[in-house]
Protein backbone atom coordinates (compact mmCIF):
# COMPACT_ATOMS: atom_id res chain seq x y z
CA UNK A 1 0.00 0.00 0.00
CA UNK A 2 1.57 3.24 -0.94
CA UNK A 3 2.27 6.21 1.62
CA UNK A 4 1.41 9.61 1.13
CA UNK A 5 -0.75 11.86 0.11
CA UNK A 6 -2.89 10.00 -2.67
CA UNK A 7 0.41 7.83 -2.91
CA UNK A 8 2.35 10.63 -4.80
CA UNK A 9 4.43 11.28 -2.00
CA UNK A 10 7.73 10.20 -0.81
CA UNK A 11 8.73 6.89 0.27
CA UNK A 12 9.42 5.77 -3.53
CA UNK A 13 6.36 6.44 -5.11
CA UNK A 14 7.05 7.86 -8.53
CA UNK A 15 7.66 4.26 -10.02
CA UNK A 16 4.22 3.43 -9.53
CA UNK A 17 3.08 6.96 -10.86
CA UNK A 18 4.55 6.10 -13.86
CA UNK A 19 2.93 2.50 -14.32
CA UNK A 20 -0.03 4.56 -14.07
CA UNK A 21 0.80 6.40 -16.53
CA UNK A 22 2.02 4.09 -19.28
CA UNK A 23 -1.33 1.71 -18.22
CA UNK A 24 -3.25 4.69 -19.27
CA UNK A 25 -1.43 5.43 -22.70
CA UNK A 26 -1.57 2.08 -23.65
CA UNK A 27 -5.33 1.78 -22.91
CA UNK A 28 -5.64 5.12 -25.19
CA UNK A 29 -3.18 4.09 -27.79
CA UNK A 30 -5.73 0.41 -28.00
CA UNK A 31 -8.21 3.04 -28.81
CA UNK A 32 -6.69 6.11 -31.22
CA UNK A 33 -3.56 4.07 -32.96
CA UNK A 34 -4.38 0.69 -33.36
CA UNK A 35 -7.14 0.88 -34.97
CA UNK A 36 -5.21 2.32 -37.82
CA UNK A 37 -2.21 -0.05 -37.38
CA UNK A 38 -4.66 -2.32 -38.28
CA UNK A 39 -6.14 -0.48 -41.13
CA UNK A 40 -2.70 -0.47 -42.59
CA UNK A 41 -2.09 -4.26 -41.88
CA UNK A 42 -4.87 -5.31 -43.82
CA UNK A 43 -3.48 -3.41 -46.51
CA UNK A 44 0.47 -4.23 -46.50
CA UNK A 45 0.60 -7.06 -44.94
CA UNK A 46 3.04 -9.81 -46.33
CA UNK A 47 2.40 -11.80 -43.25
CA UNK A 48 1.69 -16.00 -44.75
CA UNK A 49 -2.27 -16.09 -44.10
CA UNK A 50 -2.74 -12.68 -43.02
CA UNK A 51 -1.81 -11.33 -46.59
CA UNK A 52 -2.90 -7.59 -47.06
CA UNK A 53 -4.58 -6.20 -49.89
CA UNK A 54 -1.65 -4.79 -51.59
CA UNK A 55 -0.23 -8.30 -51.18
CA UNK A 56 -2.93 -10.04 -53.90
CA UNK A 57 -3.43 -7.31 -55.46
CA UNK A 58 0.02 -7.85 -56.67
CA UNK A 59 -0.73 -11.55 -57.07
CA UNK A 60 -4.13 -10.63 -59.15
CA UNK A 61 -1.64 -8.47 -61.46
CA UNK A 62 1.02 -11.12 -61.53
CA UNK A 63 -1.80 -13.30 -62.67
CA UNK A 64 -3.34 -11.05 -64.91
CA UNK A 65 0.16 -10.19 -66.87
CA UNK A 66 0.94 -14.06 -67.41
CA UNK A 67 -2.67 -14.67 -69.20
CA UNK A 68 -1.11 -11.36 -71.08
CA UNK A 69 2.10 -13.19 -71.47
CA UNK A 70 0.24 -16.61 -72.60
CA UNK A 71 -2.52 -14.47 -75.47
CA UNK A 72 1.16 -13.15 -76.96
CA UNK A 73 1.34 -15.74 -79.28
CA UNK A 74 -2.30 -15.17 -80.69
CA UNK A 75 -1.83 -11.60 -81.58
CA UNK A 76 -2.79 -10.45 -84.83
CA UNK A 77 0.60 -7.99 -84.74
CA UNK A 78 3.12 -10.56 -83.39
CA UNK A 79 4.14 -11.57 -86.97
CA UNK A 80 7.21 -13.13 -86.18
CA UNK A 81 6.06 -15.96 -83.56
CA UNK A 82 2.08 -15.80 -84.19
CA UNK A 83 1.40 -19.49 -83.20
CA UNK A 84 -0.88 -19.88 -86.06
CA UNK A 85 2.36 -19.00 -88.42
CA UNK A 86 4.75 -21.58 -87.21
CA UNK A 87 6.30 -24.28 -88.75
CA UNK A 88 7.93 -27.40 -87.80
CA UNK A 89 10.51 -28.63 -90.15
CA UNK A 90 12.19 -31.82 -90.48
CA UNK A 91 15.68 -32.80 -93.06
CA UNK A 92 17.41 -35.74 -94.28
CA UNK A 93 21.37 -35.84 -95.61
CA UNK A 94 24.64 -34.05 -94.98
CA UNK A 95 25.17 -32.13 -98.14
CA UNK A 96 23.38 -29.05 -97.11
CA UNK A 97 22.31 -26.63 -94.50
CA UNK A 98 19.04 -25.00 -94.32
CA UNK A 99 18.19 -21.54 -92.88
CA UNK A 100 15.30 -19.07 -92.98
CA UNK A 101 14.78 -15.44 -91.30
CA UNK A 102 10.92 -16.29 -90.97
CA UNK A 103 10.18 -19.60 -91.15
CA UNK A 104 6.54 -19.12 -90.92
CA UNK A 105 6.57 -17.97 -94.41
CA UNK A 106 8.02 -21.12 -96.20
CA UNK A 107 5.62 -23.17 -98.29
CA UNK A 108 4.82 -26.78 -96.64
CA UNK A 109 5.88 -29.75 -98.12
CA UNK A 110 8.88 -31.50 -99.05
CA UNK A 111 12.10 -29.90 -100.78
CA UNK A 112 14.94 -32.34 -102.73
CA UNK A 113 17.96 -30.78 -102.95
CA UNK A 114 21.08 -32.81 -104.79
CA UNK A 115 24.37 -31.21 -104.59
CA UNK A 116 26.49 -32.00 -107.71
CA UNK A 117 29.97 -29.89 -107.01
CA UNK A 118 31.02 -26.73 -105.18
CA UNK A 119 31.26 -23.05 -105.90
CA UNK A 120 34.91 -22.51 -105.27
CA UNK A 121 37.10 -19.49 -105.91
CA UNK A 122 40.51 -19.24 -108.01
CA UNK A 123 43.34 -19.68 -105.56
CA UNK A 124 47.24 -18.82 -106.61
CA UNK A 125 50.56 -19.40 -105.07
CA UNK A 126 53.80 -18.14 -105.41
CA UNK A 127 56.84 -20.23 -105.51
CA UNK A 128 58.33 -20.62 -101.86
CA UNK A 129 60.54 -17.65 -100.28
CA UNK A 130 62.88 -18.05 -97.00
CA UNK A 131 61.05 -15.76 -95.25
CA UNK A 132 57.74 -13.31 -95.29
CA UNK A 133 60.00 -10.21 -95.46
CA UNK A 134 62.22 -11.63 -98.35
CA UNK A 135 63.75 -9.33 -100.86
CA UNK A 136 62.25 -9.82 -104.39
CA UNK A 137 65.12 -9.69 -107.02
CA UNK A 138 63.96 -6.85 -109.39
CA UNK A 139 61.75 -4.49 -110.30
CA UNK A 140 58.63 -5.44 -112.60
CA UNK A 141 54.81 -5.41 -113.01
CA UNK A 142 51.93 -7.77 -113.51
CA UNK A 143 48.46 -6.97 -113.52
CA UNK A 144 45.00 -9.23 -112.29
CA UNK A 145 41.83 -8.87 -113.97
CA UNK A 146 38.74 -10.29 -111.48
CA UNK A 147 36.24 -12.00 -114.14
CA UNK A 148 34.63 -9.16 -116.54
CA UNK A 149 35.73 -5.95 -114.71
CA UNK A 150 38.94 -4.02 -115.52
CA UNK A 151 42.56 -5.45 -114.92
CA UNK A 152 44.18 -3.88 -111.73
CA UNK A 153 47.92 -2.90 -112.25
CA UNK A 154 50.72 -4.02 -109.40
CA UNK A 155 53.93 -2.99 -109.34
CA UNK A 156 56.75 -4.70 -107.87
CA UNK A 157 60.16 -2.47 -106.60
CA UNK A 158 63.89 -3.75 -106.45
CA UNK A 159 64.59 -4.79 -103.28
CA UNK A 160 60.44 -4.22 -102.49
CA UNK A 161 59.47 -7.37 -99.35
CA UNK A 162 57.24 -10.11 -99.81
CA UNK A 163 54.83 -8.88 -97.28
CA UNK A 164 54.87 -5.31 -98.95
CA UNK A 165 53.70 -7.30 -101.93
CA UNK A 166 50.94 -8.96 -100.22
CA UNK A 167 49.73 -6.26 -98.96
CA UNK A 168 49.72 -3.97 -102.15
CA UNK A 169 47.41 -6.81 -103.62
CA UNK A 170 45.57 -7.03 -100.43
CA UNK A 171 44.37 -3.67 -101.15
CA UNK A 172 43.17 -4.06 -104.99
CA UNK A 173 39.26 -4.77 -105.29
CA UNK A 174 37.97 -8.01 -105.36
CA UNK A 175 40.99 -10.18 -104.39
CA UNK A 176 43.11 -11.05 -100.66
CA UNK A 177 46.32 -11.84 -100.26
CA UNK A 178 48.74 -12.66 -97.74
CA UNK A 179 52.12 -14.52 -96.74
CA UNK A 180 51.87 -18.02 -94.90
CA UNK A 181 54.55 -20.66 -93.64
CA UNK A 182 54.09 -23.75 -95.43
CA UNK A 183 57.03 -25.37 -94.27
CA UNK A 184 60.57 -24.87 -92.35
CA UNK A 185 61.92 -21.82 -93.41
CA UNK A 186 59.32 -21.48 -96.40
CA UNK A 187 57.18 -18.99 -97.40
CA UNK A 188 54.29 -18.54 -100.02
CA UNK A 189 52.80 -15.56 -101.02
CA UNK A 190 48.99 -16.64 -101.80
CA UNK A 191 46.35 -14.85 -103.84
CA UNK A 192 42.50 -15.44 -103.62
CA UNK A 193 39.47 -14.12 -105.80
CA UNK A 194 37.29 -13.17 -102.73
CA UNK A 195 34.38 -14.59 -104.27
CA UNK A 196 33.35 -18.20 -105.65
CA UNK A 197 31.89 -18.43 -109.19
CA UNK A 198 33.74 -18.44 -112.61
CA UNK A 199 32.28 -14.59 -113.29
CA UNK A 200 34.70 -13.90 -110.64
CA UNK A 201 37.94 -16.18 -111.97
CA UNK A 202 41.11 -14.44 -111.64
CA UNK A 203 43.28 -13.70 -114.95
CA UNK A 204 47.04 -13.04 -114.22
CA UNK A 205 49.06 -11.33 -117.00
CA UNK A 206 52.71 -10.54 -116.66
CA UNK A 207 53.53 -7.15 -117.58
CA UNK A 208 57.33 -7.08 -117.26
CA UNK A 209 59.28 -9.89 -114.80
CA UNK A 210 56.35 -9.40 -112.25
CA UNK A 211 54.42 -12.64 -111.56
CA UNK A 212 56.56 -14.40 -113.55
CA UNK A 213 59.25 -13.71 -110.91
CA UNK A 214 56.88 -15.14 -108.25
CA UNK A 215 55.96 -18.19 -110.46
CA UNK A 216 52.06 -17.03 -109.60
CA UNK A 217 51.94 -18.11 -113.97
CA UNK A 218 53.36 -21.61 -113.43
CA UNK A 219 50.68 -24.35 -113.71
CA UNK A 220 51.65 -25.73 -110.69
CA UNK A 221 51.17 -23.04 -108.58
CA UNK A 222 47.33 -23.03 -109.33
CA UNK A 223 45.96 -24.86 -106.81
CA UNK A 224 42.14 -24.09 -106.95
CA UNK A 225 40.28 -23.00 -110.03
CA UNK A 226 37.10 -21.07 -109.96
CA UNK A 227 33.95 -22.94 -110.86
CA UNK A 228 30.10 -22.72 -110.06
CA UNK A 229 27.71 -24.56 -107.76
CA UNK A 230 25.91 -27.30 -109.88
CA UNK A 231 22.75 -28.17 -107.83
CA UNK A 232 19.54 -29.34 -108.40
CA UNK A 233 16.46 -28.54 -106.16
CA UNK A 234 13.20 -30.13 -106.86
CA UNK A 235 13.77 -31.10 -110.11
CA UNK A 236 15.37 -27.58 -110.95
CA UNK A 237 18.90 -27.61 -112.38
CA UNK A 238 21.12 -24.96 -110.71
CA UNK A 239 24.54 -23.57 -111.67
CA UNK A 240 25.33 -20.67 -109.53
CA UNK A 241 28.70 -18.80 -108.27
CA UNK A 242 27.76 -18.88 -104.84
CA UNK A 243 27.15 -21.74 -102.57
CA UNK A 244 24.18 -20.26 -101.29
CA UNK A 245 20.57 -20.53 -102.81
CA UNK A 246 17.78 -18.64 -101.56
CA UNK A 247 14.25 -19.50 -102.50
CA UNK A 248 11.25 -17.30 -103.10
CA UNK A 249 9.76 -17.87 -100.07
CA UNK A 250 12.73 -17.32 -98.23
CA UNK A 251 14.40 -20.92 -97.78
CA UNK A 252 18.13 -20.47 -97.56
CA UNK A 253 19.87 -23.36 -98.77
CA UNK A 254 23.87 -23.55 -98.00
CA UNK A 255 25.87 -26.33 -99.92
CA UNK A 256 28.05 -28.18 -97.83
CA UNK A 257 29.34 -30.97 -99.81
CA UNK A 258 28.77 -32.81 -103.34
CA UNK A 259 26.39 -35.72 -103.05
CA UNK A 260 27.49 -39.29 -103.91
CA UNK A 261 26.98 -40.97 -107.26
CA UNK A 262 26.26 -37.69 -109.37
CA UNK A 263 26.98 -37.39 -113.01
CA UNK A 264 27.03 -33.55 -114.52
CA UNK A 265 26.20 -33.08 -117.98
CA UNK A 266 26.67 -30.03 -119.90
CA UNK A 267 26.88 -28.56 -116.63
CA UNK A 268 23.49 -30.28 -114.77
CA UNK A 269 23.11 -33.10 -113.18
CA UNK A 270 21.89 -35.80 -114.92
CA UNK A 271 22.15 -38.61 -112.19
CA UNK A 272 22.74 -38.80 -108.37
CA UNK A 273 22.51 -41.64 -105.58
CA UNK A 274 22.24 -39.35 -102.77
CA UNK A 275 20.53 -35.90 -101.62
CA UNK A 276 19.29 -33.96 -99.12
CA UNK A 277 15.30 -32.52 -97.96
CA UNK A 278 13.53 -30.30 -96.29
CA UNK A 279 10.13 -30.83 -94.91
CA UNK A 280 7.92 -27.85 -93.56
CA UNK A 281 4.73 -28.47 -92.17
CA UNK A 282 2.55 -26.59 -89.86
CA UNK A 283 2.99 -27.48 -86.09
CA UNK A 284 -0.15 -28.34 -85.02
CA UNK A 285 1.52 -29.69 -81.81
CA UNK A 286 2.05 -25.58 -80.68
CA UNK A 287 -0.61 -24.25 -81.73
CA UNK A 288 -2.89 -27.12 -79.23
CA UNK A 289 -0.36 -26.28 -76.08
CA UNK A 290 -0.53 -22.51 -77.03
CA UNK A 291 -4.70 -22.72 -76.48
CA UNK A 292 -4.39 -24.92 -73.58
CA UNK A 293 -2.09 -22.70 -71.96
CA UNK A 294 -3.95 -19.95 -72.42
CA UNK A 295 -7.03 -21.44 -71.10
CA UNK A 296 -5.01 -22.44 -67.83
CA UNK A 297 -3.90 -18.77 -67.32
CA UNK A 298 -7.54 -17.36 -68.41
CA UNK A 299 -8.87 -20.11 -65.34
CA UNK A 300 -6.23 -18.95 -62.65
CA UNK A 301 -6.91 -15.54 -63.03
CA UNK A 302 -10.51 -16.35 -62.56
CA UNK A 303 -9.43 -18.42 -59.39
CA UNK A 304 -8.00 -15.78 -57.85
CA UNK A 305 -10.32 -12.82 -58.55
CA UNK A 306 -13.04 -15.33 -57.52
CA UNK A 307 -11.47 -16.04 -54.11
CA UNK A 308 -11.72 -12.48 -53.01
CA UNK A 309 -15.22 -11.66 -54.33
CA UNK A 310 -16.78 -14.54 -52.63
CA UNK A 311 -14.63 -14.27 -49.52
CA UNK A 312 -16.34 -13.00 -46.42
CA UNK A 313 -13.21 -11.91 -44.86
CA UNK A 314 -11.26 -10.75 -47.94
CA UNK A 315 -9.39 -7.83 -47.35
CA UNK A 316 -9.95 -6.32 -51.54
CA UNK A 317 -11.99 -3.26 -51.03
CA UNK A 318 -12.53 -2.37 -54.52
CA UNK A 319 -14.40 -5.76 -55.62
CA UNK A 320 -16.01 -3.71 -58.29
CA UNK A 321 -12.90 -3.74 -60.63
CA UNK A 322 -12.04 -6.98 -59.90
CA UNK A 323 -15.90 -7.96 -60.98
CA UNK A 324 -15.59 -5.91 -63.76
CA UNK A 325 -12.60 -7.32 -65.29
CA UNK A 326 -13.55 -10.91 -65.16
CA UNK A 327 -16.75 -9.43 -67.18
CA UNK A 328 -15.26 -7.80 -69.57
CA UNK A 329 -12.92 -10.57 -70.63
CA UNK A 330 -15.82 -13.40 -70.49
CA UNK A 331 -17.68 -10.82 -72.48
CA UNK A 332 -14.32 -11.30 -75.23
CA UNK A 333 -14.95 -14.86 -75.00
CA UNK A 334 -18.73 -15.12 -75.50
CA UNK A 335 -18.06 -12.84 -78.85
CA UNK A 336 -17.89 -13.29 -82.47
CA UNK A 337 -14.92 -13.81 -84.37
CA UNK A 338 -13.51 -14.35 -88.35
CA UNK A 339 -15.64 -12.86 -90.62
CA UNK A 340 -13.84 -13.99 -94.40
CA UNK A 341 -15.19 -10.21 -95.54
CA UNK A 342 -15.91 -8.22 -92.37
CA UNK A 343 -18.97 -5.38 -92.71
CA UNK A 344 -18.23 -2.50 -91.01
CA UNK A 345 -21.40 -1.12 -88.54
CA UNK A 346 -22.44 2.81 -88.35
CA UNK A 347 -19.83 3.36 -85.44
CA UNK A 348 -17.64 6.42 -86.43
CA UNK A 349 -14.48 7.87 -85.13
CA UNK A 350 -14.59 11.57 -84.00
CA UNK A 351 -13.89 12.92 -87.34
CA UNK A 352 -16.33 11.02 -88.82
CA UNK A 353 -14.68 8.14 -90.38
CA UNK A 354 -16.09 4.51 -90.14
CA UNK A 355 -14.37 3.02 -87.42
CA UNK A 356 -12.67 0.15 -89.50
CA UNK A 357 -11.73 -2.72 -86.14
CA UNK A 358 -13.62 -5.52 -84.60
CA UNK A 359 -16.39 -3.75 -82.35
CA UNK A 360 -17.53 -2.12 -85.72
CA UNK A 361 -18.05 -5.53 -87.78
CA UNK A 362 -21.42 -6.65 -88.10
CA UNK A 363 -21.04 -9.93 -89.57
CA UNK A 364 -18.79 -11.99 -87.21
CA UNK A 365 -19.66 -15.17 -87.35
CA UNK A 366 -17.43 -17.65 -85.35
CA UNK A 367 -16.95 -18.37 -81.70
CA UNK A 368 -15.18 -20.85 -79.70
CA UNK A 369 -17.96 -22.77 -78.48
CA UNK A 370 -18.62 -24.54 -81.95
CA UNK A 371 -14.61 -26.05 -80.79
CA UNK A 372 -14.68 -28.00 -77.70
CA UNK A 373 -14.96 -24.89 -75.80
CA UNK A 374 -17.57 -24.83 -72.67
CA UNK A 375 -17.54 -23.05 -69.24
CA UNK A 376 -18.25 -24.77 -66.04
CA UNK A 377 -19.85 -23.79 -63.02
CA UNK A 378 -17.65 -21.52 -61.45
CA UNK A 379 -16.99 -19.99 -64.63
CA UNK A 380 -14.09 -21.34 -65.74
CA UNK A 381 -13.24 -21.96 -69.11
CA UNK A 382 -13.02 -25.76 -70.45
CA UNK A 383 -11.66 -27.42 -73.65
CA UNK A 384 -12.66 -30.60 -74.69
CA UNK A 385 -9.19 -32.04 -76.04
CA UNK A 386 -10.47 -34.24 -79.06
CA UNK A 387 -12.50 -31.70 -80.07
CA UNK A 388 -9.91 -29.26 -80.40
CA UNK A 389 -7.18 -31.65 -81.86
CA UNK A 390 -10.31 -32.06 -84.80
CA UNK A 391 -10.00 -28.56 -84.87
CA UNK A 392 -6.42 -28.03 -85.25
CA UNK A 393 -6.70 -30.56 -88.13
CA UNK A 394 -9.39 -29.45 -90.03
CA UNK A 395 -10.69 -25.88 -88.79
CA UNK A 396 -7.03 -24.43 -88.84
CA UNK A 397 -8.33 -21.35 -90.59
CA UNK A 398 -11.23 -20.47 -88.16
CA UNK A 399 -9.50 -21.21 -85.02
CA UNK A 400 -6.53 -18.34 -86.51
CA UNK A 401 -9.82 -16.50 -87.39
CA UNK A 402 -11.43 -16.44 -84.05
CA UNK A 403 -7.84 -16.42 -81.87
CA UNK A 404 -5.93 -13.84 -84.23
CA UNK A 405 -8.06 -12.37 -86.56
CA UNK A 406 -6.92 -9.53 -88.39
CA UNK A 407 -5.46 -6.08 -87.99
CA UNK A 408 -8.74 -4.60 -88.69
CA UNK A 409 -11.16 -7.29 -87.08
CA UNK A 410 -8.67 -8.70 -83.98
CA UNK A 411 -9.18 -11.68 -82.50
CA UNK A 412 -9.58 -13.01 -78.69
CA UNK A 413 -5.34 -12.91 -78.31
CA UNK A 414 -5.38 -9.11 -79.55
CA UNK A 415 -8.25 -7.98 -77.90
CA UNK A 416 -7.31 -9.93 -74.43
CA UNK A 417 -3.84 -8.23 -74.91
CA UNK A 418 -4.92 -4.55 -75.55
CA UNK A 419 -7.25 -5.23 -72.78
CA UNK A 420 -5.09 -6.51 -69.99
CA UNK A 421 -2.35 -4.12 -70.90
CA UNK A 422 -4.72 -1.02 -70.18
CA UNK A 423 -5.35 -2.68 -67.07
CA UNK A 424 -2.34 -3.22 -65.64
CA UNK A 425 -0.26 -0.11 -67.61
CA UNK A 426 -2.59 2.38 -68.69
CA UNK A 427 -3.92 5.42 -66.05
CA UNK A 428 -7.03 4.40 -67.03
CA UNK A 429 -6.62 0.82 -65.90
CA UNK A 430 -9.06 -0.84 -63.40
CA UNK A 431 -5.45 -2.36 -61.64
CA UNK A 432 -3.55 0.78 -62.45
CA UNK A 433 -6.45 3.03 -60.25
CA UNK A 434 -6.46 0.11 -57.64
CA UNK A 435 -2.47 0.30 -57.19
CA UNK A 436 -2.60 4.15 -57.44
CA UNK A 437 -5.85 4.19 -54.64
CA UNK A 438 -4.08 1.25 -52.12
CA UNK A 439 -0.44 3.66 -52.31
CA UNK A 440 -2.53 6.73 -51.48
CA UNK A 441 -4.86 5.12 -48.62
CA UNK A 442 -2.02 3.97 -47.19
CA UNK A 443 0.16 7.52 -47.31
CA UNK A 444 -2.73 8.96 -45.48
CA UNK A 445 -3.07 6.00 -43.11
CA UNK A 446 0.37 6.56 -41.87
CA UNK A 447 0.47 9.79 -41.71
CA UNK A 448 -2.75 9.90 -39.68
CA UNK A 449 -1.40 7.10 -37.47
CA UNK A 450 2.12 9.40 -37.07
CA UNK A 451 -0.67 12.22 -36.16
CA UNK A 452 -2.17 10.30 -33.41
CA UNK A 453 0.80 8.92 -31.90
CA UNK A 454 2.61 12.62 -31.32
CA UNK A 455 -0.49 13.64 -30.15
CA UNK A 456 -0.35 10.63 -27.59
CA UNK A 457 3.22 11.01 -26.65
CA UNK A 458 2.53 14.68 -25.99
CA UNK A 459 -0.16 14.59 -23.88
CA UNK A 460 1.01 11.58 -21.65
CA UNK A 461 4.65 13.22 -21.30
CA UNK A 462 2.28 16.63 -20.35
CA UNK A 463 0.84 14.17 -17.39
CA UNK A 464 4.13 13.02 -16.46
CA UNK A 465 5.91 16.29 -15.80
CA UNK A 466 2.52 17.19 -14.06
CA UNK A 467 2.57 14.11 -11.73
CA UNK A 468 6.57 14.96 -11.20
CA UNK A 469 5.45 18.27 -10.01
CA UNK A 470 3.20 17.30 -7.68
CA UNK A 471 5.55 14.75 -6.31
CA UNK A 472 7.63 17.53 -5.39
CA UNK A 473 5.02 19.41 -3.62
CA UNK A 474 3.49 16.89 -1.52
CA UNK A 475 7.03 15.66 -0.61
CA UNK A 476 7.05 18.79 0.38
CA UNK A 477 4.11 18.94 2.75
CA UNK A 478 4.85 15.84 3.75
CA UNK A 479 7.80 16.73 5.36
CA UNK A 480 6.22 20.38 7.13
CA UNK A 481 3.73 17.63 8.48
CA UNK A 482 6.35 15.33 9.94
CA UNK A 483 8.34 18.12 11.48
CA UNK A 484 5.15 19.24 13.34
CA UNK A 485 4.15 15.69 13.92
CA UNK A 486 7.72 15.03 15.89
CA UNK A 487 6.84 18.30 17.60
CA UNK A 488 3.82 17.26 19.32
CA UNK A 489 5.01 13.68 20.15
CA UNK A 490 7.69 15.05 21.63
CA UNK A 491 5.48 17.56 24.10
CA UNK A 492 2.87 15.00 24.82
CA UNK A 493 5.74 12.37 25.80
CA UNK A 494 6.89 15.20 28.39
CA UNK A 495 3.67 15.13 29.95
Amino acid sequence: MATGVLGLGSSGSTGLNQELIDKLKAAERKARVEPIETRISNISSVEKGKEGEQYTLEAIKSKVSSLMGKVDVFDVYNLGSNVFSQVSASSTGSSVAFDAETPSGLEEGTRSVVVGQMAQKDIYQTNPFSSKDAALSSAGSFTIKVGAADAQTITITEGMKLSDLATTIENLTGISAGVEQVGENSYRLIVKGEATGTSNALTITDISNGSSQLGLNTAGNKISAAQNLIAKIDGVNYNMASNTITTADGLKINAISVDSGVTITDGAISAFASSSSLTIAKDTTSVKTAITDFVDAYNEVVTIINDELYNAESKMEDTSSLRSILGSLKNMLFDNYGADHPVFGSQKDEYGDTVYKHSNVTNNDKNIFSYGFSFDTNGKLVVDSTELESAIANNSENLKAIFSGSIENAGIGSRFKEYLNEQLNFSTGLLYLYDTNIASRLETLNSEKDKAQTALDDKYSFLSEQFSSYTAIITQMENSFSGLKMMIQQSTSGN
